[in-house]
C-alpha cells in the first residue's frame, strides 16, 4: 500500500465517521450536536469564526491545488 492509498483511507474513514455521528445526531435524545449545531456554536466567537475560516481556507487550499 502506498502512502498514498493510505491517506486517502485516511480521509474516507473520517468522512464516515463524519457521516455516522451526523446521522446519530439525528435520532431524537440523541446528545450528539449536529454538524450544524456545532458550527452554529463555534461562530458565536471571534476566535471560533478565525478558527472556522481558518480550516476552510486549509480545506480549499488542499482541494484545490491540484
Amino acid at each position: 500500500m502506498t502512502s498514498r492509498e493510505i491517506t486517502v483511507l485516511i480521509w474516507v474513514l473520517l468522512g464516515l465517521l463524519m457521516l455516522v455521528l451526523q446521522v446519530a445526531s439525528r435520532f431524537e435524545g440523541s446528545r450528539i450536536p449536529s454538524f450544524g449545531a456545532v458550527i452554529t456554536r463555534a461562530m458565536r466567537t471571534s476566535t471560533g469564526r478565525v478558527g472556522v475560516l481558518a480550516g476552510w481556507l486549509w480545506v480549499g487550499l488542499h482541494y484545490f491545488s491540484r
